[in-house]
């Protein structure tokens, strides 16, 4: 097993435990009623945003299982990991916000949803590049 593929099934782990707290926090959230509506829909809006792209970082983790291709290797776990910061910068700076009241850092919000966005604009290139070169199965 190369090494981009175990830190690859490292991410995906990862993202398996998020999605699991982001299940369990969406669950308590249907039960506090102390939050503004305001909050509750940022917080849904964070979670859904996080639980997303969780599947799609365990995807690519599958993607990167049943590749043979080291360079597909490296992409895929460095679109994972940046997909991972785009997250914890965007749903993780919310859920400090109204969580623990703590929005010193929510400037950082605005960051991770543009990697987020950024890392979909890579993926495609990525997939549009293999299709050029006529890889693409």
């Amino acid at each position: 097993m190369s090494s981009y593929l175990r830190l690859s099934l490292s991410l995906t782990a990862l993202c398996v435990l998020i999605a699991g707290v982001g299940v369990g926090l969406q669950a308590a959230l249907a039960h506090m009623s102390h939050f503004t509506e305001q909050a509750l829909r940022s917080l849904n809006f964070a979670l859904t945003v996080q639980q997303y792209h969780v599947l799609v970082v365990m995807g690519l983790g599958a993607l990167s299982y049943v590749s043979r291709e080291r360079l597909l290797e490296r992409w895929i776990l460095i679109i994972q990991a940046l997909f991972i910061v785009g997250i914890s910068l965007f749903s993780g700076t919310i859920f400090l916000k109204y969580l623990a009241s703590f929005s010193a850092l929510s400037f950082l919000t605005m960051y991770g949803g543009l990697i987020l966005i950024g890392t979909w604009v890579l993926m495609s290139l990525l997939v549009l590049i293999k299709c050029i070169k006529g890889e693409a199965h």
